[in-house]
């Protein structure tokens, strides 16, 4: 794999992994305003997976999904943790950690591809940025 590919593949598992996520706590979040919030997450994080997945498919490289053992562990994490507490600020506390999460793993990915397409580097960019300000927009909830 190229460094084109790799930071590719970086974003298509970060913006996965914020899919599977969101798609885990969303139905276990009451609270209107932080769901909202959630739901605008989740709908940025498929563009991302879209189109990493599209530039990976170009360079005849097959998008990697989420192993099952790992996606069931993260739906039952995120759904017992929920549970435990459905308060907007645990929930946003929950997210900006999980972001956190992604925004080192694509800022290691892009420091490790010098090689790697202006276009991948433009969209790994975009979404840092995507996270950070997620971050930011979750505080308000803390």
């Amino acid at each position: 794999m190229n460094d084109t590919e790799k930071l590719l593949s970086a974003v298509h598992k970060t913006a996965n992994m914020g899919i599977e996520s969101l798609n885990a706590l969303i139905p276990e979040t009451q609270d209107s305003s932080i769901k909202r919030t959630l739901r605008s997450q989740l709908d940025s994080y498929s563009s991302f997976l879209d189109e990493a997945g599209s530039g990976l498919l170009m360079r005849g490289q097959e998008p990697k999904q989420q192993g099952v053992v790992n996606k069931l562990m993260l739906d039952m994490n995120v759904k017992m943790n929920a549970k435990i507490n459905q308060s907007p600020s645990h929930i946003a506390e929950m997210m900006i950690q999980g972001t956190n999460m992604g925004i080192i793993d694509v800022q290691k990915a892009l420091n490790n591809a010098p090689e790697a397409a202006k276009e991948a580097k433009s969209l790994a960019k975009d979404l840092l940025e995507f996270e950070q300000n997620s971050v930011d927009a979750y505080k308000k909830f803390l």
